[in-house]
């Protein structure tokens, strides 16, 4: 009977997800078959009716098993569907943006200058245009040389772009290349918006490493070789330079608005940091730049104190910085060193050597460091951001040191009771801060003595004042 049973009780499998049971002697055995797989396991149960629920359960997890594999596969096989429609609606796009792209003139790598700059002129500021249009005239002449026979902008591959920063490299400095190659790159972008631009090649090329600052300082006989030499404006931009250490872009465009000849200070806010700190610098006006300054007649004293160079830095900047080093050539003045390692010469001496002349002169001098800083607009400390600008009596006094640089320097300047800052016949030289102090108090005691009250109790304020920060300066000097 046992026998009997056996047999009649197995079921044949029917279907995908099919199974039988099997008693085997009082516990039916259950049997299913997954992707080729056979399974045979114990329902447990003694009772048909049970070990048949049993084996439902477990073919319908088969079941859900196999249908979550179909869903998956078939949002694959749809992904697949879309990504290939998307790719091919994309590919379709491209072919049109190309086609349209055909469409558009192209551009000569020789009237790429004149092109830019009836694009970008009036829209930016002259020196700008200038900057661009010079950077582009010099890599077209390189192309007329090197690859004559590649004509149009979309011609010029990463393969030359790289060849001409490395030319360009060799031929500059470091920041003179990576500013070339910067301009020539967002010159390929405003022409890619009308032009028939392909790719832009100057987007792989890297930036030059920046070179170790070769800027030295001139010395006193150089200064009075070169002021020999120089005429009118380029004269007084000359002083300039040499009694307020400014970069030939603020000297350049220095007005009287800036210069206060009765409270004897320059006060400005620097171009190269307007858009960052924003910080006023105030430069006390030493005799010799007061001389210079005083010759100029009442009438003329407005607008720009140089209104010829002035104008030439807006045009070209680059132009007005390349006449200042063939002027001190001409006056004597070893102007570029050997570059080593094969590499070109190089300027070490320009206009802006005379903003490292001017430092090192006050440094020499004994000015405190701090308020050096705060006047060639270099980042300080706040302390001594906060001594500088809250004192500038202590700054005006501390510059009665710098010293005479030419022959027919004036000793000192106009005394001005009513001036802002303490004037030079109100306190002698003196060697140390203690004897400087002394001085002060002298001062003071005689116009205690001699002075109205209005003046008396004005300049008590500013000596006390001076005499306080005097002591504190020599202490951040120090």
């Amino acid at each position: 009977m046992r026998k009997y049973e056996r047999k009649t009780n197995r079921k044949r499998k029917r279907g995908k997800h099919g199974g039988s049971l099997e008693l085997r002697g009082s516990v039916y055995i259950a049997r299913w078959m997954v992707n080729g797989q056979r399974f045979a396991k114990s329902t447990g149960e003694t009772e048909r009716d049970a070990a048949e629920k049993w084996l439902a359960r477990q073919l319908a997890n088969v079941r859900a098993t196999d249908i979550r594999a179909a869903s998956k596969k078939q949002i694959e096989t749809l992904q697949l569907q879309k990504a290939a429609q998307l790719d091919g609606a994309i590919l379709q796009a491209e072919r049109k943006a190309d086609a349209e792209i055909e469409k558009l003139p192209t551009v000569p790598i020789a009237g790429l200058a004149a092109e830019l700059r009836a694009i970008i002129g009036g829209t930016v500021r002259e020196g700008t245009v200038s900057a661009y249009t010079n950077d582009v005239r010099k890599f077209a002449q390189w192309m007329s040389r090197n690859h004559p026979e590649a004509e149009d902008m979309n011609d010029v591959t990463e393969a030359i772009a790289r060849q001409y920063a490395d030319w360009l490299g060799s031929t500059s400095r470091a920041t003179t290349c990576n500013l070339g190659r910067l301009n020539l790159s967002h010159t390929w972008n405003v022409m890619a918006q009308r032009y028939r631009i392909r790719a832009n090649p100057w987007q792989s090329v890297k930036p030059t490493k920046k070179d170790a600052e070769v800027r030295r300082d001139l010395t006193r006989e150089e200064l009075a070789k070169i002021a020999a030499t120089l005429q009118g404006e380029y004269r007084t931009a000359f002083f300039v330079g040499c009694f307020t250490g400014l970069r030939l872009s603020d000297a350049a465009t220095l007005t009287w608005e800036s210069i206060d000849l009765d409270a004897g200070v320059v006060t400005l806010r620097p171009i190269k940091t307007a858009r960052t700190s924003g910080r006023y610098v105030h430069i006390p006006i030493v005799p010799e730049f007061y001389a210079v300054l005083s010759a100029v007649p009442a009438d003329r004293r407005r607008g720009y104190l140089m209104p010829e160079i002035a104008q030439r830095y807006r045009e070209r900047r680059a132009a007005l910085s390349t006449e200042f080093v063939d002027m001190f050539e001409a006056a004597g003045i070893e102007t570029r060193t050997d570059g080593g390692k094969g590499k070109p010469a190089r300027n070490v001496v320009g206009f802006h050597s005379l903003r490292h002349t001017f430092v090192s002169i006050a440094a020499n001098a004994g000015i405190p460091f701090a308020i050096v800083q705060a006047i060639v607009g270099h980042s300080a400390a706040k302390m001594s951001e906060h001594y500088f600008h809250e004192n500038r009596d202590a700054t005006a006094l501390a510059f009665r040191k710098f010293p005479a640089l030419f022959a027919d320097a004036p000793k000192a300047l106009p005394c001005n009771p009513d001036a802002d800052v303490i004037d030079a016949e109100c306190v002698e030289a003196a060697p140390t801060a203690e004897t400087r102090r002394a001085a002060l108090e002298a001062a003071l005691a005689e116009i205690v003595r001699h002075g109205d009250g209005a003046e008396r109790r004005a300049t008590a304020e500013r000596l006390a004042l001076a005499a306080r920060e005097l002591a504190h300066g020599a202490e951040v000097g120090a």
